[in-house]
């Protein structure tokens, strides 16, 4: 991985970079590897293979890269800035499999047990023997739950109350605890919904670890806020 990195950015990329400033976010380049890496992205984008995307990096503690470039989404012409938001996706499985251990430590549930006892609308279609254990280590069967779903219709990750309804109602490709697949879209819904159906109040008690969930949820909230209000500020002028 390294090498290729490597022979990207010593590639001729600056000479054949077409020019293009809008379409990258105008603060201040840290690095040459940074100068570099801005030039391939507007070849990159001058070739309809990125849409948008936010690049940052550390070296010894210091930033040597932090660049964003391109628009929001094919439906969302905004710039993409560096503090701009993106769905995590995989970077939230530690989060709500450790929100879940931290419940297990309280004695607010047990890893070993079924997931319908704890989330009843769970137990259909063969999922009844599900326990908790198998969602946190990938082997429920469900790891292509919600796919055919969310490709048909890329709106729906944005309704939580309808993809937890929708990972309640399909079924296991493969009996709980046979086979370790990742579950690469499903997690978030699968723990999401076993936390929420054990005792979400639990959360208000605020130890560290939550009170740290919280931050992200308040930042995250907060620039939504804004840029709400924003795009409230443009519709007025």
């Amino acid at each position: 991985m390294r090498r290729f990195t490597n022979s990207v950015l010593e590639s001729n990329t600056i000479n054949g970079a077409a020019s293009n400033t809008k379409w990258l976010c105008d603060n201040p380049i840290h690095s040459d590897v940074e100068a570099k890496l801005r030039c391939l992205l507007v070849e990159l984008g001058n070739a309809d293979r990125i849409l948008g995307i936010q690049v940052c990096a550390y070296k010894d503690g210091q930033v040597i890269i932090d660049t964003a470039a391109g628009v929001l989404g094919k439906d969302n012409p905004r710039p993409v800035q560096p503090d701009s938001l993106f769905p995590a996706f995989s970077v939230t499985k530690g989060v709500t499999a450790g929100m879940i251990h931290w419940l297990a430590d309280k004695g607010k549930l047990n890893l070993d047990e079924k997931v319908a006892n704890i989330w009843p609308e769970f137990g259909t279609n063969g999922k009844d023997q599900i326990k908790v254990h198998h969602i946190l280590n990938h082997t429920s069967g469900l790891h292509n739950a919600l796919a055919d779903n969310t490709r048909n219709d890329p709106t729906l990750f944005c309704d939580w109350d309808e993809c937890v309804k929708r990972i309640a109602e399909v079924a296991p490709e493969t009996e709980p605890g046979r086979d370790q697949l990742y579950h690469y879209l499903s997690y978030g819904w699968l723990c999401g919904g076993i936390i929420e159906d054990v005792d979400v109040n639990t959360f208000l008690e605020k130890p560290t670890f939550v009170m740290a969930i919280g931050d992200i949820i308040l930042s995250f909230k907060n620039q939504v806020n804004n840029e709400e209000n924003n795009d409230e500020e443009d519709e007025d002028t």
